[in-house]
């Protein structure tokens, strides 16, 4: 059931094709939550910079799940994920107020060195049971600047 929503909400989305870019899409572990994530510009952090982070939450269906509705918060840290690891940031989420992101939850990230880096996203909403407690995970690489 879970592939199956990520698959729906792939094909819904017409941001997954266009201008050529990548984007991640992660789903909670319950499958009721998945979001996308974008990196300005064009999903290639570089190292060093300030990045804005802004995801595309929907919940299973297709509801979309706006930051104005969401407690949510970003936790980043370099490399791989796991119990212990040390937090590199807890960058403050907005609602986003530019383009495709208005009203999304947004932040301006730093990924300070090249590598990896995984940002969680955890959300609850504010009205109770408007939509599913989440955890979600996402992976990217600060390149050098070219």
């Amino acid at each position: 059931m879970k592939k199956l929503f990520i698959l729906s909400l792939a094909l819904s989305s017409p941001l997954l094709f266009s201008s050529g870019q990548a984007h991640e899409l992660e789903a909670s572990k319950d499958g009721k939550v998945a979001a996308l994530i974008h990196i300005e510009p064009d999903d290639e952090p570089i190292a060093g910079q300030i990045h804005t982070v802004w995801f595309e939450l929907t919940e299973r269906g297709g509801k979309k799940i706006d930051f104005s509705s969401c407690k949510c918060t970003l936790k980043v840290y370099q490399g791989a994920y796991k119990a212990g690891i040390k937090l590199q940031s807890q960058p403050i989420l907005n609602a986003g107020k530019v383009g495709e992101a208005i009203g999304k939850p947004s932040a301006r990230v730093n990924f300070k060195s090249t590598g990896a880096y995984t940002m969680v996203l955890e959300g609850k909403p504010k009205m109770t049971g408007a939509f599913a407690a989440f955890r979600l995970e996402f992976v990217t690489r600060a390149d050098k600047k070219e």
